[in-house]
């Protein structure tokens, strides 16, 4: 249960273009700016994902 003042966004990534939409990153953004991320997916592709959303600029 995120706490208030969270945000949680969950997204879904397809690695064989857009057949299948099996991957997926939960990120939770809390109150203070602190960004958590969760997954059951290679991180290979959770890094691009950090890169695109541009949270590798901390």
């Amino acid at each position: 249960m995120p706490e208030a003042g969270t945000e949680q966004v969950l997204v879904y990534i397809s690695d064989d273009g857009g057949e299948n939409w099996d991957g997926k990153v939960m990120f939770t953004i809390e109150a203070n700016g602190d960004v958590k991320r969760s997954t059951d997916f290679a991180d290979g592709f959770i890094d691009s994902v950090i890169r695109l959303l541009g949270l590798d600029k901390e």
